[in-house]
């Protein structure tokens, strides 16, 4: 990850000063920048991702949600479905539900769920 650096202006909105020692994106909690991961298969989400471009025209295949407890008052992810045709992506976690399933599914093209943990389960708080 690049060391990039904040604006004096954003820095000194939010309450954040330089002498504080927080003057970049990797430095500051919640202030990490998103990229879309593109994926093509089966994928378990990782510490930094925020946004999943999930690409099922392959075949259908799971992704996979770190647990609950791991993300608790972490930034929300976002998992979008970008293809069309038959095959699903299902979103599914390694503990805790999600808004009480086990699973969810992502059925057609560029449906979409944003969740986020309070540290025992994942709750959908965006859906299209």
């Amino acid at each position: 990850m690049t060391n990039a650096p904040v604006p004096g202006d954003v820095a000194e909105y939010i309450g954040i000063w330089a002498d504080a020692g927080l003057r970049s994106f990797d430095t500051m909690p919640g202030w990490l920048p998103w990229f879309a991961i593109p994926i093509t298969s089966a994928y378990t989400v990782e510490s930094l991702d925020r946004v999943i471009l999930a690409d099922a025209a392959a075949g259908a295949f799971t992704v996979m949600l770190p647990t609950a407890v791991d993300r608790n008052g972490q930034q929300p992810i976002t998992i979008k479905r970008v293809n069309s045709g038959a095959n699903a992506v299902t979103i599914g976690s390694t503990s805790g539900t999600i808004d009480g399933s086990a699973t969810v599914s992502l059925a057609s093209q560029y449906s979409c769920k944003t969740v986020i943990s309070d540290g025992t389960n994942w709750h959908i708080v965006m859906s299209f």
